[in-house]
């Protein structure tokens, strides 16, 4: 699989889906670029529940097949996250 990569907008209003679902599963790498902690999960993500993902900080993160990856923030903060599919399973 070819290397994908992109940016999302995170806010507090609704869970952003940063990374879609991979079909068998992969690794990722996503990074809060922005000034504002935000938190990740899934569709259902709040800042209370989510894992927290501080500002200029970069996780990487192996994931199961179609398992996608939301992001939210808390309070009125918003921030930028990065990702990029380094690898994924073959399915």
């Amino acid at each position: 699989m070819a290397i994908t990569n992109g940016q999302v907008s995170v806010t507090a209003g609704s869970a952003a889906l940063i990374v879609p679902s991979l079909v068998a599963g992969g690794q990722i790498m996503v990074t809060n670029s922005g000034s504002k902690s935000c938190y990740l999960g899934d569709a259902s993500v709040t800042s209370s529940t989510g894992v927290l993902l501080v500002a200029n900080w970069a996780q990487p993160i192996v994931v199961g097949p179609n398992e996608p990856i939301y992001a939210i923030c808390a309070g009125s903060d918003s921030t930028t996250v990065s990702y990029m599919v380094t690898s994924a399973k073959s399915g």
